[in-house]
């Protein structure tokens, strides 16, 4: 199954990317920098650079997954209300339903 991933380099996102791929999942990881995607990468996962604010990329990368995994952390007080709707919008983009990590 090709899964889409996002916080695929975090504490939570990296543990469920990594037992993914153990299971013989295809993973595009969503990460911030580079550095994180070059590490995904020597790992077999393939990252994908952006972040939520990315509403386009999102719904592409939603589109192309037979399924989204999504699990934002939250990193601020106050995190803009764009984040959020591209949570939503990875929600109303997939052919499968969101399923929450």
């Amino acid at each position: 199954m090709q899964l889409f991933l996002t916080g695929a380099s975090g504490f939570i996102g990296g543990s469920l990317a990594h037992s993914l791929k153990a299971r013989g999942h295809a993973i595009r990881g969503l990460v911030r920098d580079r550095a994180k995607a070059e590490r995904l990468a020597a790992l077999g996962i393939e990252p994908v650079l952006g972040d939520l604010e990315d509403r386009a990329l999102l719904t592409a990368e939603a589109r192309r997954a037979d399924a989204v995994i999504t699990r934002p952390a939250v990193t601020t007080r106050r995190p803009s209300r764009r984040s959020w709707r591209g949570c939503v919008a990875l929600a109303g983009r997939c052919s499968t339903p969101v399923v929450p990590a």
